[in-house]
């Protein structure tokens, strides 16, 4: 017992009381990174990323079939139809090359000019046939949003929206 004491007291002798042979506590000798915060940024389902660059692509390539196989049959055209459901047929015919401009594709590249959103729908202008096909519990769309213009007052944009189906995403409509 004598033995383990005087090692105690060999040991407590050790640690007298100026700083440098005090053992620092963990905690103040770790670097802790800062973490990177997010700003505004909302997450978006990879899954709709990866149609958004299908989509892109169709569009640049002016592949009209693909483009008919990834779109609605009837197609919310905004302002353009006073909101009224336009047949696909149609909008390819008379709307799709003043919709998709050079203007317009060309910013498909430009992360700063895109903004992504999850959106309600108003059934009304959505075809019925497209709210019978919605995934179970889905009741939001995806608006891509596109500063085409930014000269002048206010910037021109471009809204372009997308549903998620049973079948996959489906673009449904614009607003420009």
């Amino acid at each position: 017992m004598i033995k383990y004491f005087t090692i105690f007291l060999l040991v407590l002798g050790a640690c007298n009381s100026n700083n440098e042979n005090q053992i620092t506590p963990v905690k103040d000798s770790i670097t802790f990174l800062p973490i990177p915060k997010i700003e505004n940024k909302e997450i978006i389902d990879t899954a709709f990323l990866v149609f958004w660059k299908e989509f892109t692509q169709v569009v640049k390539s002016s592949n009209q079939k693909i483009f008919t196989s990834i779109a609605a049959d009837s197609l919310d055209c905004g302002a353009d139809n006073e909101h009224g459901l336009t047949a696909l047929n149609k909008f390819m015919a008379t709307r799709f090359a003043n919709l998709f401009d050079t203007a317009l594709v060309n910013k498909f590249d430009s992360k700063d000019k895109i903004k992504f959103y999850d959106a309600s729908f108003d059934e009304e202008y959505v075809p019925l046939y497209l709210i019978q096909q919605l995934k179970k519990g889905k009741d939001t769309t995806k608006e891509v949003v596109i500063e085409v213009s930014d000269a002048g007052d206010e910037p021109v944009e471009v809204t372009l929206k997308f549903i998620d189906t049973k079948n996959g995403y489906k673009f449904y409509g614009y607003d420009k």
